[in-house]
Formats: structure tokens, sequence, C-alpha cells
């Protein structure tokens, strides 16, 4: 490459400032670009795809095992991986947000699992009661008195749902007044009780107002009075999603059809309250099924269910759940003083407070910008979202990154996380310590999210203190079954699972107990670097450098010890100034860590393949492995328990290079370089090794062991750029059998001694890369496919 030709480095503020001046993108010259990567030239191009089948097979493992007659050639192709001895199904992740409503719904219901069911004190127990025994007794008698209790059942509902002959719609509508008539009692026997907070509206026919598009209609929803969400939007008397505590689901019958359909719906609302709104912290919803109720709590770590008591006779219960409802304040109610709800010419923005867990005080950021959240997505988890910012008072209004997260709270901070490698690192080697900050954005603060001096937990706060016994019953949101880690494995990629680990197989819903989960603590941290993340980067020059930067900061990472574990397209940014930067280290670990956190989310695409099937893939038919440990006494050893290591973070890059040549074509060149190129095909091949699933397609195992020729589909002026990355992948795969055939003799397993050579491989692979990826602007494939499509319908 020319070292005095520049490259624009369009990052997210200057395209929109582009864009709206007409000004030209920022240049920056390839030789900053240079700065991250290894200087090293590139190798010799000459290895081919065959070359990776040879190094898969250069060492023996001796005889495979017996193929039965019959058996598919991969043995992975539509299954999961392998519990104790049995294949269990797959589990297919789908896409939520670009379903339609009533299947968005199933599919969430359908990915939940099981859930544990408590009483219905243990649901109240996670909220403040502000009137006592006596007090819920002496309302229930002057109510009675009044003649709003009458013949033991509440008047407004003297005839049972399920027996009414009116619409559902005005079977419940009494609900919302004698939501208001508890309230207002409770206010005449206890004077010291203040108004109301909230009001029960009723909205079966009206979706709420949101600011992400949502047309859910719960039948009630339980609101702020003063509305302030509403407010600041100039509607002061709008019903909207931002101001709503709880919700309501009715049903007049109580058929499993029915109690299936409000299922479905509350934990859909749920999801949507949590998902849509960051200033919520745990949310709670009502089912209904003609008396049956039902009350649902929904925080990161827990989503649980009360056993049903009848709305119309239990009258004590229902008086202490609307005056609950009714005098929660908005923070015992799951709303996050911490971070502000704001508005600007109609759009929200937030004020996030973010506490030093150094100095001890506390920073306030102003949002402009939603970087990611998409890991709201998932209610049971860490549903990180990350914003651009400026501080509070700043005049500059310096843009820095504000991620919030929600994190186990056993698990070490990613703030930590960094220093602890950044401060090992120097401790190696004093000279290099700039240097190794380089690769990783710059901590300004971090720490635990506190309200009111408390840590802000999922337990100690949102639930408090009240947890969930171990040996709960579980309720079956779904008939599915579900892939259940194998004991002391790192099980990553599995959506939370509340059932027992300790046997490792499959079991009916109906005969599993709950699992305690670990609580999760609200985590802030605010970066100095505002970047775009790797995928949004449209340029394979900038791609490769920026990757050979991240092998820069495995490097360091794997120096001391620690490796990433979450190595993606959207973990790595090109900052404006040329640098890649590695991200998002809440899921490092050190190497030597022994505990096991059994739930991860992460891109499917850049997961290696032992990873997703929870096992050493290289060992393949050994299920024993013997040693002369002690002298040639035949000592046997049970396989060894899988745990992630420096060869996955790898294997992460080498996916990394191969989706971005595989995603991509380019926009315009020559003639002579379209005449054999089919997008379609190449769309094939990407899905083929690019699945969007957790367990790896028999194609995408093959295509890691270099079994078939994908490369043959890319445009031609792609194929140079994969055959420069060659040498690299056969590095990879040879590491990768020399380290799991080596001796398992119950320590560490396996053995990374030599890995080291897998460093300047991998820069020098990336490097060749660079210098033959073409110099121009690149598009998707399926933009490519879109293209062709509407262009053959105009000839037609």
């Amino acid at each position: 490459m020319d070292p005095k030709k520049s490259l624009s480095v369009p990052t997210r503020r200057s395209t929109r400032l582009a864009a709206s001046q007409g000004t030209p993108l920022p240049q920056v010259t390839a030789t900053a670009m240079q700065s991250a990567v290894s200087p090293d030239p590139p190798v010799d191009a000459g290895a081919t795809p065959a070359d990776l089948t040879a190094a898969f097979d250069s060492l023996s493992l001796g005889p495979e095992k017996p193929q039965a007659q019959g058996e598919n050639v991969s043995p992975h192709e539509g299954v999961g991986p392998e519990v104790d001895g049995e294949t269990v199904p797959k589990r297919v992740p789908t896409h939520i947000r670009f379903q339609n409503l009533g299947n968005a719904r199933d599919t969430l219901r359908e990915k939940l699992g099981p859930v544990p069911t408590v009483s219905v004190e243990k649901i109240l127990s996670f909220f403040a009661e502000r009137i006592t025994a006596g007090d819920v007794a002496r309302i229930k008698d002057e109510l009675e008195a009044g003649g709003s209790i009458t013949n033991g059942k509440w008047a407004a509902f003297q005839i049972d749902p399920a027996k009414s002959n009116i619409i559902e719609d005005r079977t419940f509508e009494p609900m919302a007044a004698l939501f208001k008539l508890i309230w207002q009692k409770c206010v005449e026997v206890k004077p010291t009780l203040a108004t109301a907070a909230f009001e029960l509206c009723n909205t079966p026919s009206k979706a709420p107002l949101s600011e992400r598009k949502n047309t859910s209609r719960p039948d009630g929803l339980l609101v702020l009075r003063d509305r302030p969400a509403a407010k600041l939007t100039g509607a002061p008397d709008d019903i909207r999603w931002e101001d709503a505590a709880a919700f309501f689901e009715y049903k007049k019958k109580n058929s499993e059809g029915d109690r299936i359909d409000n299922e479905g719906k509350v934990v859909w609302s749920a999801h949507r309250i949590l998902r849509d709104d960051p200033c919520r912290r745990f949310v709670l919803g009502i089912s209904i099924e003609n008396t049956d109720t039902r009350l649902w709590y929904v925080n990161r770590s827990v989503l649980a269910v009360s056993q049903p008591f009848n709305f119309v006779t239990d009258h004590a219960i229902l008086i202490r759940l609307f005056a609950i409802m009714a005098f929660s304040t908005p923070v015992e109610a799951g709303w996050d003083p911490t971070m502000r709800r704001c508005i600007n010419n109609g759009k929200f923005y937030y004020e996030v407070d973010v506490y030093d867990c150094v100095t001890g005080k506390t920073r306030t950021y102003v949002t402009t910008e939603i970087l990611a959240d998409h890991g709201a997505e998932t209610m049971q988890g860490r549903a990180p979202r990350v914003y651009e910012a400026f501080e509070k008072g700043d005049r500059s209004r310096k843009p820095v990154v504000v991620k919030d997260i929600w994190i186990e709270d056993d698990r070490q901070r990613e703030g930590d996380i960094l220093n602890t490698i950044l401060s090992e690192a120097s401790k190696q080697n004093s000279s290099a310590a700039a240097t190794s900050a380089q690769y990783f954005p710059t901590i300004i603060c971090h720490g635990d999210v506190m309200i009111d001096g408390r840590q802000d937990q999922t337990l100690h706060l949102g639930m408090r203190g009240n947890s969930i016994p171990t040996g709960t019953k579980l309720h079956p949101m779904s008939m599915s079954t579900y892939p259940v880690p194998k004991e002391g494995a790192e099980a990553q990629g599995y959506l939370p699972y509340f059932g027992p680990k300790s046997r490792g197989r499959v079991q009916h819903p109906k005969d599993k107990k709950y699992q305690d989960v670990i609580p999760r603590a609200h985590y802030r941290i605010a970066f100095n670097e505002v970047g775009i993340p790797l995928y949004e980067v449209h340029n394979l020059r900038m791609v490769y450098s920026v990757l050979g930067a991240v092998v820069k900061g495995l490097e360091v990472m794997h120096s001391v010890g620690y490796v990433h574990r979450d190595v993606s397209a959207s973990n790595i940014l090109l900052l404006p100034d040329g640098r890649g930067v590695l991200t998002d280290l809440e899921y490092a670990k050190h190497e030597s860590t022994r505990s096991n956190h059994g739930v991860r989310s992460g891109s499917p695409h850049f997961t290696a393949v032992e990873v997703a099937l929870q096992k050493y893939h290289f060992l393949r038919a050994i299920d024993q492995m013997e040693v002369d440990g002690d002298g040639g006494s035949g000592k046997r050893h049970p396989r060894p328990v899988f745990k992630y290591n420096r060869l996955h973070d790898f294997e992460s890059v080498l996916w990394i290079c191969l989706w971005e040549l595989y995603i991509h074509a380019p926009l315009k060149s020559p003639s002579e370089h379209w005449e054999d190129f089919d997008p379609h095909e190449q769309l094939t091949a990407y899905d083929d090794m690019f699945p969007d699933t957790l367990v790896p397609s028999a194609q995408r195992l093959q295509a890691l062991e270099g079994k078939n020729n994908h490369s043959e589909y890319l445009h031609s002026l792609l194929q140079p750029v994969h055959r420069k990355l060659l040498p690299a992948w056969v590095k990879l795969l040879k590491r990768y059998r020399e380290a799991e055939t080596a001796p398992f003799t119950g320590g560490p397993f396996p053995p990374m001694q030599g890995v080291e050579e897998l460093y300047a491989a991998f820069s020098q692979a990336l490097d060749g890369a660079k210098e033959v990826s073409p110099d121009m602007e690149l598009i998707t494939i399926e933009r490519w496919s879109r293209m062709i499509v509407s262009d053959d319908s105009d000839e037609q």
C-alpha cells in the first residue's frame, strides 16, 4: 500500500456532520493506520484451501469412531451440544424485533423455558407495604359495612367473569374503580398515607404511546398519576408506557388456551418495558383468567409467577396488592432515579449518574445518541446499553461513551478487569505500558449504581433481600426442551435457565426444580473514546488494520493470563485517529478462574466452534485419555472439562476476517471482475458459514476444518484477501490439534505452549490481507442481491 495515500475514516459524529453540512470527511494517513498493526512484511500467498485439510489431517488422532449406517456425514447438523452422551435439540435464536406482534410473543414465551412458581406472599414481599395486617382487616370491615363487599364477593363482581353475558372489556371495567375505592379507603383508615401516586387505567382498545413503536394493548396499565413522561411530550393526559409501573391482562374464561395467551401477553409487556425503557429496573404484571389471579415479577435476574388467588373472594390479598401498587414510590415501583428522562425537540434523552468507585463521587453525563441497545432484548441477562454522551457542565461537550449493564454480582467489573490487565502488563514491561494501553479504551470512571447509598442489585434492593428458595417448583412456559451445560463447564451461548444443572440432562418442565441464580448488580462505566464498531466499517483495508490492533490487544491480555471470551465485530471500534481498540471486557476472565457462570450471550457468527459445542471438538472420538503418569501404571483420567482458552479468541478473530469477506462485495469495480460473480452464491456461502444459531452447522464445522472451499464464490477482488488469511488459519488448526492431543494428567488443559507463534502469524496475515484488499467502498452482499432483484424487475 502506498504510504502516501490517505484513507477516510468516518466516525458517527463526523458522518452526521458531513451529511448535514455537505463537508468532506476527516482524513487519516495510512501511516497513522500502520501504527496499530505489526510492521512485519506479509507472508507468501502461495497457500491454498487444500492446505487447510492437510493441516487438519497432519496430526493423527488414531482411528475415527465408526459411522453408523445411514448416519449423516456430520453428526452436528440440526442438533445441539452433547449432554452426558445424549444429544439435545438445538435452540434456534430468533430475532424478536423483526417479527409481527403475535409471533414475537410466542417466540419470547418459547425461549423462556420454565419459571419458578412462588406464593403470593413471596411476590408481595418484594415490595414495601405501608399498611399492616390490622389495617387490612379494618379496611375490609369498612368496605363490607359500606356495601362494597356483598355475599363474600366484591359488589362489582357478584357474577364471576366466566358467567358474565357482557364482553370481556366491560366485564373487567370495574377493576379501575375498585383500585381507586381501595386506596381511598386506605387513606381514610390510615390518614398518614399520602394520596396514591398511581392510578389504574383501562386500555383494551388503544395501544399506549411510546417513543419506540409498539402496537400491543394491555387490558390495563398502572400509571403514575402525574404522568411525567407524558408531561415532557406536552400531552399530560396521554397514557404512555414510560409512565407505567404494572400491567393487567384479563380473560373471562380459565381454559388452558386462555392461560397460555395471557402468559404470552404478560411476558411480552414485561419484555417491552425492560427493553425500551432504560429507566426501569423491574416490573410487575397481573394476569386474570376468570377469577384466578397470578402475579408476575420480572427483573434482570429472575422471572417468577405466583400461585393463583381468587381476586373476587380473597379480599385481603387484593387490598394488600392494590395498596402496595397505589402507595409505592417510583423507586419502589422499579424506576431508576440515577437515570432521568429529559426531552429535546420531541426526542427523549437521559441524564445518567455514574458513581466513581475510586473517588466515591458521582459524575453526571447527558446522552446524545444510543450507540447500542440490542442486548436489552433479553429480559434476564446483562442488558447492556451504550450511549454517546458528554459530561454535564462541560461547555465543550466533549463526546464520551457511557455503558449501562447488569453484571453478575460476584463477577469482576469491567473497569477492574481492564485496570488489572494494564497494571500487570506494565509490571512485566514498564516501557511498553503506554503501547499496551492504546489497544483498549480509556476509563474515565466506573462503579456500581448507588440508590440512596445502597448498591442497586436485583436481590438485595430489587427484591428486598427475599430470594426464591432453591427447589421451588417450575411453571412450564414452553414444552420445548433446553440444553443443560455439563456441570463445571463454562456454558456460553445459553439463555437464562432456572432448572437444575447437576444431572446434566433434559427433563420435562413439571419434573424440574428451581436452582438459585446469581444476583446481578447494576454497573456503569464511562470511556474517553467514541468510535464506530467494525461491522459499520466498509473498507477492508481499514478493517484489517483494526484487526491487527486487536491481535496486539489480545497479546497483551494473554500475556497476563486473561482471555477476552467475546471477540466480535461489535466489540471492536475504529477511532477517529485510525486506531482500533478492543472493548467490552466484561466477559474476560483469568485463565485460572474456576467459577462457573452458566450464561453468556454473544454473536453466533464469531463464536469459536468449541465454545458453541461446549466441548473440545478436536478430541472427537476419544472418550477417555490414557497417560503413563507414574512410570507406566496406565492410570486413567476422565475426559477434561471444557474451558475457554486463548485459541478460541484467535478463532473469533478468524471468523471476523472471513465474515468481513463474505458479507461484502465491491460497490464499483472494472467490468471484467463481474463476469463470473453471482452474489446469490456468495450469500448462500455466507449463510452456510454464519448461521443464526449458536450450535454450529455442518457447513461451519467443515469450513473451519478446511473441508469445503467457499472462497470460489467470493468476488474476484476479494479472493486474494482470502488467500492471505490462509497461513494464519493453518497455524491455528495445527495449534488446536497439537494442544488437544497432548496427554491429559489432570492439570490445566489444553496446554498453551507454542501459542506465541499465532500472534505473529495473525499479524502478518492481516497485514498481507490489508495490502491486497481493494481500496474501494464495499456494500453488503444482501444489498447487492436486492439490487439485482430490483434490476430484474425493472427489465420485466
